[in-house]
Order: structure tokens, then C-alpha cells, then sequence
């Protein structure tokens, strides 16, 4: 076995991407549907208990979107990392095309 070795399977980098995006989308509407259900309940909210829960509501939504970012982001980088590599991979074998025996090819 060759130290420092690395096995890339740009398919499961792309069925990783497209769960982690799935993901952000359920955690989204989720979140989306929360926010709705702490709005609607607002009007029944007086004096401070309205505005701790108006303050609390505003928290939750900046953590939600921001947790949410980095799941995005993150399937982002799985699926662009998987495209750079099969065509670092289709560049790499295509210089080495020239140098394979013709019985091999």
C-alpha cells in the first residue's frame, strides 16, 4: 500500500453533495415553518413576554440561517470537489494516452 494514499469516488461525492443539499432544503422548510407558527402565536404575546419572544424568535432565525449557510456551503464544496477531480482525472489520463501500447488501449 502506497503512504499517504487518497481513493476518490467523484459518484459518491455527488450523491453526498445532492443529500447534504436535500438536507438544507428540509432544514430550511423546517425552520421556515417554525418561524411561521412563532409569528402567527405573536398576537396572543403582551408587554415583555411579547418582546422576549419577538428577541428569542429573531436569534433562532439568524442561528437557522447560518447553520443552514454551512450545510449549503458544504454540499457546495462536496459536488465541486467531485467535479474537480474527475476532471483532473479525465485531463491526467488523457496526457497518459500517448504512452499506453496500442494493444492496451
Amino acid at each position: 500500500m502506497v503512504p499517504n494514499s487518497m481513493n476518490v469516488h467523484p459518484e459518491l461525492l455527488a450523491a453526498s453533495a445532492a443529500l447534504a443539499a436535500s438536507q438544507s432544503q428540509r432544514v430550511s422548510a423546517a425552520h421556515s415553518a417554525a418561524s411561521q407558527r412563532v409569528d402567527a402565536a405573536l398576537p396572543g404575546w403582551v408587554g415583555n413576554s411579547r418582546a422576549a419572544l419577538t428577541a428569542a424568535a429573531q436569534r433562532w432565525a439568524d442561528l437557522s440561517t447560518g447553520l443552514n449557510l454551512r450545510i449549503y456551503q458544504h454540499s457546495e464544496a462536496l459536488r465541486v470537489t467531485g467535479l474537480t477531480f474527475a476532471a483532473a482525472d479525465a485531463e491526467h489520463a488523457g496526457s497518459l494516452t500517448p504512452v499506453t501500447p496500442r494493444e492496451a488501449r
